[in-house]
């Protein structure tokens, strides 16, 4: 994790309150490999982990409002 200190200060909090955290380090090396991405959505596609119409689609994040780079 890249910030050690959010295990004690954030973490907590955002348990006991149920609500959920992203590692956005992960999520962001999708981002700026558009092709990662796209192969990605693909593989969670064919888990049955996302919907089957997101793997075909140019911007399978756009419903998260989320700014793409070019």
């Amino acid at each position: 994790m890249m910030h050690q200190n959010a295990r004690t200060a954030v973490f907590p909090l955002t348990r006991q309150h149920r609500v959920g955290t992203l590692m956005m380090f992960r999520g962001a090396q999708h981002f700026f490999r558009p092709e990662r991405l796209a192969a990605t959505m693909r593989q969670l596609a064919a888990d049955g982990e996302v919907p089957p119409a997101l793997a075909d689609s140019d911007d399978p994040l756009g419903f998260s409002g989320s700014p793409r780079r070019a």
